[in-house]
């Protein structure tokens, strides 16, 4: 089922004879979904084919004749056959992504815009989650985040607060999802500019960055880095860009300075501790300090990081933070007993 389009091609008069004569009203009211799915696979064979040679008409046409179907007390299975669109589409996108044409971009963002106003979002599982991160993405590749925008501003506000909220808490685009995407092991690999056009894009949507407001730090830049979203080379050249597309109180300064010290890079790491110190909270500035400490040590400017640390007294801080003062501390005193030998 998962490359229903690499085999359409060979028997596509089966399946558009299958396409044609779907009855939407009994799919949708079948108790089975085995049978549903004999039903429905070969039309959707035919449509992800078409998909695939840039035609999203057809896609269209049956996801929003399925989505049609009779509502009952009991919406189970016409929003499980739904939701098979959704698998699919997402396998479709992960496999044409790197190698797409603008034809097939264009085919894909209509084919996921046509899913979304078909899905019942306060039913859904993650897909309306999906289907929103796909948008966000391909709009970027398109540089129409324009056009996104005003399709969010058709919006009701009841509307907008609902799927809002539904994408916050589906936590909406799923790093692992787009890691794949992304995929730098792929055969076909996208390029780097591609995949900073797609994370920018992701950090920078104002739905993203509401989904993700609270996220504890470490979340965010840390997971991009780990699935290789973004490669070294990048953070490096684009680290304060980053910090500009979302700053989020200085949590992202705070992980590129984490990130730059986990790398044995301890004067990079100072000058974001220092950048972030400019606009964080209070808090969030002794943290970066602290970090600063830690990589003045490394340098070994021992005074200037005993001069720093005592400037951080400890009463002044949150729980957490006092045991970074307390690491920090003991491992300035270590290395400056190592040192003295």
């Amino acid at each position: 089922m998962t490359r229903l389009w690499q085999t359409a091609a060979a028997i596509t008069p089966h399946l558009k004879t299958r396409f044609e004569t779907i009855d939407a009203e009994s799919l949708a009211s079948n108790r089975s979904t085995i049978e549903g799915g004999r039903i429905l696979y070969p039309a959707m064979g035919y449509t992800f084919g078409k998909l695939n040679q840039g035609d999203s008409t057809p896609f269209i046409e049956l996801v929003t004749r399925v989505g049609s179907g009779p509502v009952e007390k009991n919406d189970y299975y016409r929003q499980h056959y739904l939701k098979q669109f959704n698998y699919v589409l997402l396998k479709f996108i992960d496999a044409k992504f790197p190698i797409a044409t603008p034809e097939q971009i264009t085919s894909m963002r209509k084919a996921s815009a046509a899913f979304l106003e078909t899905i019942d979002c306060s039913s859904s599982g993650s897909e309306f989650g999906d289907q929103m991160r796909c948008q966000i993405v391909l709009a970027a590749m398109q540089g129409d985040q324009a056009g996104l925008a005003a399709w969010r501003g058709g919006l009701s506000e009841k509307e907008l607060t609902d799927l809002k909220s539904i994408f916050k808490k589906q936590r909406a685009i799923s790093a692992n999802y787009l890691a794949k995407l992304l995929n730098v092991t792929a055969p076909k690999p996208v390029s780097d500019e591609v995949r900073w056009k797609a994370v920018s894009a992701l950090l920078s949507d104002p739905w993203f960055q509401a989904a993700w407001a609270d996220a504890p730090n470490g979340l965010i830049l840390k997971p991009l880095l780990q699935r290789k979203m973004l490669t070294e080379s990048q953070i490096k050249e684009k680290g304060e860009s980053l910090i500009k597309l979302w700053p989020r109180r200085g949590k992202m300064t705070s992980e590129l300075a984490e990130w730059y010290m986990a790398n044995q890079h301890p004067e990079t790491a100072i000058h974001f501790a220092d950048i972030g110190a400019k606009s964080a909270g209070p808090a969030f500035v002794k943290r970066l300090m602290l970090h600063k400490v830690n990589c003045l040590v490394d340098l070994k400017e021992y005074e200037k990081a005993t001069e720093l640390l005592d400037s951080i007294k400890e009463s002044d801080l949150p729980n957490d933070l006092k045991n970074m003062r307390f690491m920090a501390a003991a491992k300035l005193k270590r290395n400056l007993e190592f040192d003295a030998k």
